[in-house]
């Protein structure tokens, strides 16, 4: 199939014109607000096809394999950056005195929401992993002991007690 490059301009569809000597890279832009845009140049494309917008639709739309590999290629990515963080995490942690006053916010809590009578060295650690990556970093950046980071840490383990007490129990330290 021979594909032309069209611009969609005022609902019109108009053959693209490289400058002299380009070389065309991509068949067509849309250049267009979500609405009746993009919607109109398929419906052109498949009218120019010669069949109808659902079968255009269908052979525009990835296989299953190409799903599979996607999901596959999200899942790595997702444990990469995983790894990555508690990387941080564990260094930052090398690097820090845990007695320091910075962490006392983060015992209290063990104890008062999560039921640990003698919090560790090794459950401070545990909770610093199980925050959401902002209210860490923000840590990192403020300290623990920051007015915001106390009170999102906090709000973090409200919110989520019970099932940081399911993992706690689950977790051999």
């Amino acid at each position: 199939m021979d594909q032309k490059p069209v611009f969609l301009i005022g609902g019109e569809l108009l053959p693209f014109a490289p400058e002299r000597g380009e070389e065309i890279q991509h068949c067509c832009m849309t250049l267009s607000p979500t609405g009746r845009g993009k919607s109109f140049l398929l419906e052109q494309l498949a009218k120019d096809q010669g069949i109808t917008l659902e079968e255009l639709e269908a052979q525009l739309a990835p296989s299953e394999e190409e799903l599979a590999r996607e999901a596959q290629r999200r899942e790595c990515e997702r444990k990469k950056e995983e790894a990555r963080h508690f990387a941080v995490i564990d260094a930052f942690w090398a690097h820090s005195d845990p007695e320091d006053h910075e962490f006392y916010n983060l015992h209290d809590y063990l104890s008062l929401f999560l039921n640990i009578k003698e919090p560790q060295e090794q459950h401070i650690l545990w909770l610093i992993k199980q925050l959401p990556k902002d209210v860490v970093y923000e840590g990192f950046k403020w300290g623990f002991c920051d007015t915001g980071v106390r009170d999102d840490c906090c709000e973090y383990i409200e919110v989520n007690k019970a099932s940081l007490i399911v993992k706690l129990e689950q977790t051999k330290f």
